[in-house]
């Protein structure tokens, strides 16, 4: 691929009596020799999932004298050595386009002959080696077109899809079996949470879970959750022991949302809230969250924009009461993840009104970007308590502003689930929420009739300032930024200065800027950190807390084969079978061992599993 580019003169920015070079729509890095110099980011499309090779074919500069030009003081900045004029990195998958960056520095200045000098034309090449088993090409709808026009560069050229992944019977099969791949590896041990958060594992949580630390080099550590490896931060491995004083961290969430695409009432997962993390030993070295500078780099006016506030989505649940729904029911007969059994309590009925609190942190105060989603079950029988052809009728409320309402002729009947939610109307006033304690109100008005329905659960998606709560805050890139600009996040309400930022998947954010910050609105004093970084996935999500917002796991305990004496036969294995499979706990294992014996001695092949 050949790219042809062509450079007007750099602008010339005289501020706080300094000169430096500027382009429109360029970002900003400070040189080896802490020089503010403009780059040009931009992207391109190739079918691979690695790094494409860029040379330089031809390129032609121009030179001017710049006196007072701006020299940065390097022990005050983040640096960044540059010794070519173009650079290219693979970013990832975007709608299955794969997505590589280009960087071009088109200005470089000598401090000692006064001289800036820019490039006015460039030629570059970009190689790839390109799969051609993997590259799709596809039709373009008119809204693809779109898309990849505003983000490719290459656009007279072909534009690459990868393919969805076909895979055989025997692929599916032998995925299954690999399913776990933690079980492929030496000293396993298994991370319990049922929470969503930073955990840190430190020498002595290991040591007290009776990890063979002595023998283990940290570099080799990975760790794995469904399947797949989960990317942690290491402090300590380079010396390649694990020493006292060394930990690592890792973003953990609870078991939740594991049937939900089939059944979207089933958020929590019905059997356990409980997920584990598998660490284990191998011979490779394992998957890192890197350190990524959050300088504030772009300091001059129109090359940065600090973000106001963001979308934040919360979930509220509680299992307050089990509904067995009886015999009406079409799913009473099918496995217990098919229907949520646990709700708030036992129904709301009419006439009634009931009102459940929750709390959300720091709502922005402006616009109409609230919407409300809750999900609803009748419990009234409408063939016998009902009314012939009339549904359930239900009104649901936020902070006395109506959301939406069902009414009898929408034929919501007897105990099938409904979805509720303001989507589709419009959002309601932000103004409306209140920081802390809000109320969703139901109102079940029908009369004449027996109507009675449960609440699951609901989420309110709203705007929220960037502030802390408690010391902790999630968030992401506000919508509908200008690419052009760099994103300066900054979040106060801190009540401690050991603040740290992690990119989730990616990073943990260094060189952050930490001060105290009074809010003009409403004059609350806290800590507030401060930083900037180019998002490319406007879904990429960050976490920001105190050295005490951390978290401890439930438990750190060695894996034990159900297999002990055959560790490493799998449960697809053609040669491990039984007649009778007794599974059951430690303490009732002795008396089964005594079972098996008995049904082994009469021909029948017996396996006795233990569960934790």
């Amino acid at each position: 691929m050949i790219i042809e580019v062509n450079l007007e003169k750099p602008k010339l920015i005289n501020e706080k009596n300094t000169i430096y070079a500027a382009y429109d729509k360029a970002f900003y890095v400070v040189d080896e020799n802490g020089a503010y110099l403009p780059y040009i980011a931009t992207f391109f499309n190739l079918p691979q999932q690695k790094n494409a090779m860029v040379s330089v074919v031809k390129v032609k500069w121009e030179r001017m004298p710049v006196r007072d030009y701006r020299i940065l003081p390097k022990d005050k900045v983040q640096v960044e050595p540059n010794k070519t004029i173009v650079s290219s990195k693979y970013l990832g998958l975007y709608r299955r386009y794969p997505v590589h960056a280009l960087k071009i520095y088109p200005v470089q200045y000598d401090n000692n002959r006064k001289e800036l000098r820019w490039i006015k034309s460039l030629r570059l090449e970009i190689r790839g080696q390109i799969d051609n088993s993997r590259k799709s090409v596809s039709p373009l709808t008119k809204a693809t077109q779109k898309f990849t026009k505003t983000l490719f560069i290459n656009q007279s050229e072909q534009i690459y899809q990868l393919p969805k992944p076909q895979l055989s019977t025997l692929n599916k099969k032998e995925q299954f079996a690999n399913e776990n791949p933690a079980l492929r590896y030496s000293q396993i041990y298994k991370i319990a949470v049922n929470e969503e958060g930073i955990y840190k594992i430190t020498y002595e949580d290991l040591k007290d879970a009776g990890y063979p630390l002595e023998f283990t080099n940290p570099q080799k550590l990975r760790l794995f959750n469904k399947g797949l490896e989960v990317p942690v931060y290491f402090e300590g491995a380079k010396d390649g022991k694990f020493d006292p004083g060394d930990f690592f961290e890792f973003w953990g969430e609870p078991n939740e949302k594991t049937f939900i695409k089939t059944n979207p009432e089933q958020y929590k997962d019905p059997f356990s809230d409980e997920n584990i993390y598998w660490l284990v030993l191998s011979d490779e070295n394992g998957r890192r969250l890197v350190d990524e500078s959050g300088g504030l780099i772009n300091t001059a006016p129109g090359t940065y924009i600090r973000p106001y506030a963001f979308r934040e989505t919360l979930h509220f649940e509680k299992d307050g009461a089990y509904i067995n729904f009886g015999h009406y029911t079409a799913n009473v007969n099918n496995p217990a993840y098919q229907i949520d059994h646990w709700y708030y309590d036992r129904g709301i009925a009419a006439v009634e009104s009931r009102t459940y609190e929750f709390d959300l942190p720091y709502p922005f105060q402006y616009g109409s970007q609230v919407f409300v989603k809750a999900a609803f079950r009748g419990f009234s029988i409408d063939t016998k308590m009902n009314g012939p052809g009339k549904g359930h009728q239900l009104t649901l409320w936020l902070n006395d502003r109506k959301v939406a309402e069902v009414k009898p002729e929408d034929e919501w009947k007897a105990q099938t689930v409904r979805f509720i939610s303001n989507n589709e109307i419009g959002g309601l006033p932000q103004s409306n929420l209140e920081h802390g304690k809000n109320l969703l109100r139901i109102d079940m008005e029908q009369t004449g009739v027996t109507d009675v329905v449960l609440l699951n659960w609901f989420e309110i998606s709203y705007l929220r300032k960037y502030r802390a709560d408690n010391d902790y805050i999630k968030f992401r890139v506000q919508e509908n930024l200008p690419r052009n600009l760099t994103p300066q996040f900054e979040i106060d309400g801190f009540k401690e200065k050991t603040i740290q930022v992690y990119k989730l998947g990616v990073s943990k954010i260094i060189n952050t800027r930490i001060d105290v910050y009074t809010d003009n609105t409403d004059r609350l004093t806290s800590y507030r950190i401060s930083f900037q970084d180019e998002v490319f996935d406007p879904k990429v999500e960050y976490v920001a807390l105190t050295e005490k917002q951390k978290k401890k796991p439930l438990s750190i305990k060695e894996y034990k084969s159900w297999k002990r004496l055959l560790p490493q036969v799998s449960l697809l294995d053609k040669s491990n079978k039984a007649n009778y499979l007794i599974i059951t706990d430690n303490l009732f294992y002795v008396n089964a061992t005594r079972i098996k014996l008995f049904q082994n001695n009469k021909g029948f092949q017996t396996e006795v599993v233990r569960v934790e």
